[in-house]
């Protein structure tokens, strides 16, 4: 808009462009945030070592699911 020039309406949010990306950047950081934990999550699980083959997977889970919140869920949903 030029300088000068009136805005039609004041109700629209989608005035100019600024507004539209305000309105979205809350969902994105959102989701930049739980990318970020995914990713945290994953370079720890890889950097641990590995289970003996004998070990019941279940309980092993079990014991670390508080440290993977996100991936132990995902091993819940493939055990059932």
């Amino acid at each position: 808009m030029a300088v000068g020039e009136d805005k039609e309406s004041d109700d629209s949010p989608f005035d100019d462009d600024d507004d539209c990306i305000n309105i979205f950047a809350p969902f994105a950081q959102k989701s930049a945030n739980i990318t970020e934990a995914w990713k945290t999550e994953i370079i720890n699980y890889t950097k641990l070592d590995q289970a003996p083959v004998d070990v019941d997977i279940l309980e092993w889970w079990k014991i670390l699911e508080n440290s993977f919140k996100n991936l132990s869920r995902m091993q819940l949903c493939e055990s059932i």
